[in-house]
């Protein structure tokens, strides 16, 4: 799974995971920070998910790899 996203690099992360019904997914996500007034609160945003073979999928993998 992702790390905290306050202690995390800014840069992109993927994580490979079983979705249910959807089966083996990759997901891709950054790092996001919404303020409100003098607040501020980071996320993860997952930007894109691609079905992965369960041949290919590596259950432990690392989301903390840089991608590319």
């Amino acid at each position: 799974m992702l790390q905290p996203p306050a202690t995390a690099e800014d840069r992109d992360y993927d994580v490979v995971l079983e979705a249910g019904h959807a089966g083996t997914v990759r997901l891709f996500a950054r790092k996001d920070r919404y303020s409100h007034g003098k607040s501020f609160y980071r996320f993860w945003r997952v930007f894109r998910a691609e079905p992965v073979d369960k041949r290919q999928a590596n259950p432990g993998e690392d989301a903390r790899e840089p991608l590319g």
